[in-house]
């Protein structure tokens, strides 16, 4: 009993307690609500006041003193703008002049130093080409030279080695004759090549590859030789032919003391008197009254072959359109003189 009486007046003393701080917070609370109160008041009639100084003068000084400002700046700006126009007209000006008195100069300077280089540069390219040229045509001038004496002493040796007594070397030199450029054939090589037909130890099929060669050449010296050659065998026909060949075109007239042995030395003289004709008469028909009027060859044939060969010309006069020459030669008449 006692205790529960104990926490009762103890509970009461708590309550009484708290509501005194409470009381004490509250009146606190208060006591600062009319400080503050007053607190906003003076800020309140402050701002009333300063209002009124605006609204009195201070807003237009300030305005005015803006103004002032914003003007003198105006000025400022107006006083800059024609400064800056100046300093612009200034620059334009001096720069003018300095590239009139200056940079042009310099450029024309520049230009003209690229074109002494262009043409030093030019000089130096002609004479580096005229440098390789000259190097080159050197080159080439020393290459020919040599090649020509190689071709020289080639030659010189093929001349010397028609007069070898060794077989295989002179047949060599027969098989090279016929390929030797005619602009290579010299003076002296062309006697060599007419002693090499003239001398007795040459065979018939050797003086084949020199006459085919001798007969491309168009010299007195071969002319004079061709005249009066015949050391030709009657049926070496292959050397006769390049021979014939040579005549005709070389003038027919000038040739017929050869042609005249080759037809009187061949068995049958007609035979080959026809082959002859044959060939004169599609190449050189004058030829053949040029031969039936050569008192060598009219002398030199024998009774019967000459009467062949006439009764043979009278067959084709008039295909060969040769009707009097034939008629009137002297290989006819003289059958009629007999």
């Amino acid at each position: 009993m006692r205790k529960i009486i104990l926490c009762t007046l103890l509970l009461i003393s708590l309550v009484r307690v708290s509501a005194q701080t409470k009381a004490d917070t509250v009146q606190f609370l208060l006591n600062r609500l009319d400080i503050i109160g007053d607190s906003l008041k003076k800020q309140n009639q402050l701002i009333l006041s300063i209002q009124k100084k605006i609204d009195d003068g201070d807003l237009s000084r300030s305005i005015q003193t803006a103004e002032g400002i914003i003007t003198k700046q105006g000025h400022y700006i107006s006083i800059f703008e024609v400064v800056f126009g100046v300093i612009a007209v200034l620059i334009v000006v001096v720069t003018f002049f300095t590239f009139f008195y200056n940079i042009q100069p310099l450029i024309k300077r520049a230009d003209q130093a690229v074109i002494r280089a262009e043409t030093t540069t030019t000089n130096v390219n002609t004479r580096f080409d005229n440098f390789n040229a000259y190097v080159e045509n050197t080159l080439n001038s020393k290459f020919t030279e040599f090649a020509n004496k190689i071709k020289e002493e080639r030659l010189d040796q093929i001349f010397s080695d028609l007069f070898s007594n060794l077989p295989f070397q002179k047949k060599l030199a027969l098989e090279f004759i016929s390929t030797i450029p005619i602009e290579t054939i010299t003076i002296s090589r062309i006697y060599s090549l007419i002693e090499f037909l003239s001398q007795p130890q040459s065979t018939e099929e050797e003086k084949i590859p020199v006459v085919e060669l001798l007969t491309q050449i168009d010299k007195p010296e071969v002319k004079s030789f061709f005249i009066s050659w015949s050391n030709v065998k009657p049926h070496n026909n292959t050397l006769k032919m390049f021979l014939f060949n040579y005549y005709i075109n070389k003038g027919f007239s000038n040739y017929l003391i050869p042609v005249s042995n080759f037809i009187i030395n061949y068995s049958p003289q007609s035979e080959e008197f026809k082959n002859y004709c044959g060939l004169l008469s599609s190449l050189n028909p004058r030829g053949i009254t040029e031969l039936i009027n050569y008192p060598q060859l009219a002398s030199g044939l024998n009774g019967s072959r000459k009467q062949e060969i006439c009764n043979y010309l009278q067959a084709n006069k008039i295909i060969w359109r040769l009707e009097n020459e034939i008629d009137n030669c002297l290989l006819c008449k003289s059958i009629s003189s007999i």
